[in-house]
């Protein structure tokens, strides 16, 4: 289909298998759930503690300092760079219309005409901001946020950004045989490369 699933999906799947799990039999049988089971808090399918989840994964609670908000966070890094004044009103209008998530409310069209700004010039503001710390704010798809924190993995995870960009649906349904088949590689890659994309941020906002 092309489509990114929505961030209130569950693809994020909180308690990846242990280093230690045995690659032979039941291979697909983890219970993995929602690790931002927030995004569907009608569900009540949640297993492991949250000690458990910290374990695994890594914190991003405290990645901004209590006494700024996002949007001031962004607005003084938008500040530093020289821009005209119809990139700065369109930087302003984007950062002026995230989510609490870090996501972008509106489409990007309907800020590039109040801006006075084409479509493709805009683009290039977006994808500044994008770049700017939280990584992947302002995206406009769980995928394009998730694609953006892949590309600054060191070393590079082409794996990685092959599953963001084309299995995420098969990663939500938990069909890692599936991605395995598709891209010709063995389980274990699918499983190692699922782990990364566990400590990505789907909600950069936070």
């Amino acid at each position: 289909s092309g489509e990114a699933p929505n961030p209130d999906s569950e693809l994020y799947l909180k308690d990846a298998p242990p280093e230690d799990q045995s690659m032979t039999g039941n291979k697909e049988d983890f219970n993995w759930e929602s690790y931002v089971e927030e995004f569907n808090s009608n569900s009540s399918a949640t297993t492991a503690s949250m000690k458990e989840i910290n374990e695994d994964l890594p914190s991003f609670e405290n990645a901004l300092t209590k006494t700024t908000s996002l949007e001031e966070h962004l607005m003084w890094q938008l500040s530093m760079i020289s821009l005209t004044d119809e990139e700065k009103k369109l930087g302003e209008l984007i950062l002026g219309n995230l989510s609490e998530d870090g996501y972008l409310n509106t489409t990007l069209e309907e800020l590039a005409t109040e801006s006075n700004m084409e479509l493709e010039d805009a683009e290039e503001i977006l994808k500044m901001i994008q770049n700017f710390d939280p990584v992947g704010v302002a995206s406009r798809s769980l995928k394009e946020c998730l694609l953006l924190q892949a590309g600054f993995m060191k070393p590079r995870q082409p794996l990685v950004e092959t599953i963001i960009e084309n299995h995420l649906s098969e990663l939500e349904k938990k069909n890692y045989s599936a991605i395995a088949k598709a891209l010709n590689v063995p389980l274990e890659q699918v499983i190692g490369a699922t782990r990364l994309i566990l400590e990505l941020e789907p909600k950069p906002g936070r």
